[in-house]
């Protein structure tokens, strides 16, 4: 009885992974997809309660350090006019929910790249790009949203708004 050369082990192996291995990869990057759905979710769905007279939770607080990084005009507005901003951002579920699908779709695909042997850095720039389209678009969605509380303030606070815009000290905030 002769060997059939297309079924070495040696050969098997060099062309194909095992199953045991496709199967342990896919469980693995499915926990991590779920992990980092609930990461998201529970950052976009977190509520917290009324603190008028207590300092603000730890989200409040992380929340406000981001907008104080993110422009001079988001470190010029003032903590309720940020707090009614990133609320209007949370009531838009749909546009969040679909960013978050369009953005864990985008680390399934990551993962796959950089599973790859050999690595196809054409499809990763390809993806990266991607990914940058989708940032952009939310960042585009955020300015909308800023465009649109500005123009409903007062004249008196938008006087305000840039008043604080213009003080030396505010590179410090």
């Amino acid at each position: 009885m002769s060997e059939n050369p297309q079924n070495t082990p040696a050969q098997t192996s060099a062309n194909h992974a095992p199953l045991w291995m496709k199967l342990l990869l896919a469980g693995s990057l499915g926990v991590n997809v779920l992990i980092a759905g609930a990461a998201i979710s529970l950052a976009i769905h977190t509520t917290y309660p009324d603190t008028t007279n207590r300092k603000p939770p730890k989200g409040d607080a992380r929340l406000d350090r981001e907008f104080r990084n993110m422009t001079p005009l988001g470190r010029a507005l003032t903590e309720d006019d940020r707090k009614a901003i990133a609320q209007r951002l949370r009531d838009d579920r749909r546009g969040m929910i679909a960013f978050r699908r369009d953005m864990l779709g985008v680390v399934v695909e990551m993962s796959e790249i950089l599973s790859a042997e050999p690595f196809d850095r054409a499809a990763m720039a390809a993806l990266l790009a991607t990914q940058k389209e989708k940032i952009d678009g939310f960042v585009t969605h955020g300015q909308t949203v800023l465009l649109d509380y500005l123009e409903t303030m007062s004249l008196e606070n938008r006087r305000a708004l840039a008043e604080r815009l213009q003080q030396p000290d505010f590179s410090q905030r």
